[in-house]
């Protein structure tokens, strides 16, 4: 789940906000307990938006594999860390 709004050039499903809610209340709606907002609104958007080059594909490509983790940042923190 964690590439859906993730452009398909990074390997994506390259949904957008309105196909992204509608599958947050499914989820929601079944009571599935997954980090959606975390992992894909938050990471998948940032990582969508930011400037593209090698960085942005290593951190889409580790995002995805599950290498990386997405969190909320700490003080001295980056939003995604490796597990």
């Amino acid at each position: 789940m964690a590439g859906l709004m993730l452009p398909e050039e990074l390997g994506g499903a390259g949904l957008g906000y309105a196909e992204q809610s509608i599958l947050c209340e499914a989820l929601g709606q079944a009571l599935v307990t997954e980090p959606l907002a975390q992992l894909s609104v938050l990471s998948g958007a940032l990582i969508a938006a930011a400037e593209p080059g090698a960085e942005r594909q290593r951190l889409a490509d580790g995002l995805m594999s599950g290498r990386r983790l997405s969190h909320q940042p700490g003080k001295g923190q980056t939003a995604v860390q490796a597990p």
